[in-house]
């Protein structure tokens, strides 16, 4: 298992040889992108529940698990900790030393985020399905569809949950960051496409306007991905159907090319806090370095007056 992604082929066999792995969908659609639910469905769950998905496999909703106090007028924050008790739960995750395999119906780009949401809330053994369901699929493996199983229980209750300190940002922490030295504060880095990152390609979300923070920098999250033809048949991801995270190259590559050092230290940033959990485990396989993401994202930052925007390459 590469850190933090396991292969289609260690998934299969680890189905076999053990009883401990829970194996969850996290896939959730974005409207009016490439990245769209494909018709007839209009979420994540309505597709899992249709079928097919990674037999046994359990879903987890990133938007009915979501803390509104953090930010209230965007989509799937961190849960707090009763949210997050009772979704894993729901899923048969017991203790943070369970491991945890997340895939999502796309390739790469909604299960990152379970990923992030699991380590942030103390889990260690979790991995991502490199190349998602559409990998899995193409490899054979097996599939179910119908009405999904109970997940099994998660067996004695787990001790209390807590957040990592350290694990998310809030509005007040980008404020603190925008009055920081520049030279002493740590990377903002904003993982959206180049064009909504500069102000020339509009949001995909209605009313929002594009931009940026300034001093943030942009790594989109799209360059950290290696698409694979073969799997790009026209469903949701468009040519990233299918896409896996690239090999430690070419993570290195995109960050050098985006000026992030990804050794020092950083904060994420995207839409709305989604797609910077791609970076988020870029980074944390090629340095181990875990970093932030800001939950309110991008989505919170231009709706508040008081915040400067600008536009242009960083």
């Amino acid at each position: 298992m590469r850190r933090g992604l396991i292969s289609v082929a260690s998934l299969a066999e680890q189905l076999v040889s053990r009883k401990d792995v829970r194996v969850v969908d996290a896939t959730w659609f974005l409207p009016n992108s490439p990245f769209a639910a494909p018709a007839p469905y209009a979420s994540g769950r309505e597709a899992f529940e249709a079928g097919p998905r990674v037999p046994g496999a359990a879903f987890w909703d990133l938007d009915e698990h979501s803390d509104a106090t953090t930010a209230p007028d965007t989509p799937h924050n961190l849960p707090d900790a009763a949210q997050f008790a009772a979704a894993a739960a729901a899923c048969g995750i017991g203790s943070a030393s369970q491991r945890v395999v997340c895939y999502d119906q796309v390739g790469t780009f909604s299960s990152p985020r379970l990923w992030h949401t699991l380590r942030a809330y103390g889990f260690a053994d979790v991995a991502v399905l490199d190349g998602g369901l559409p990998a899995w699929v193409e490899a054979g493996g097996a599939l179910e569809a119908g009405a999904p199983t109970a997940a099994p229980a998660a067996g004695a209750a787990p001790p209390p949950y807590a957040l990592v300190a350290g694990a998310q940002w809030r509005l007040g922490d980008v404020r603190t960051w925008l009055n920081a030295d520049a030279a002493k504060r740590p990377q903002f880095v904003d993982a959206r496409p180049a064009g909504r990152f500069e102000g020339s390609a509009p949001e995909p979300r209605p009313g929002c306007r594009s931009g940026h923070a300034p001093g943030a920098v942009n790594a989109p999250f799209l360059d950290f991905l290696e698409p694979n033809p073969s799997r790009a048949d026209g469903g949701p991801g468009g040519p990233f159907r299918g896409a896996t995270l690239k090999d430690d190259r070419g993570v290195a590559e995109a960050f050098a090319a985006a000026g992030v050092d990804p050794k020092s230290p950083c904060a994420l940033s995207c839409g709305s806090g989604l797609t910077a959990a791609v970076v988020a485990l870029a980074l944390h396989r090629l340095e181990g370095n875990d970093a932030p993401i800001y939950d309110g994202a991008w989505c919170e930052y231009e709706a508040d007056g008081d915040l400067p925007v600008v536009e242009g390459a960083a």
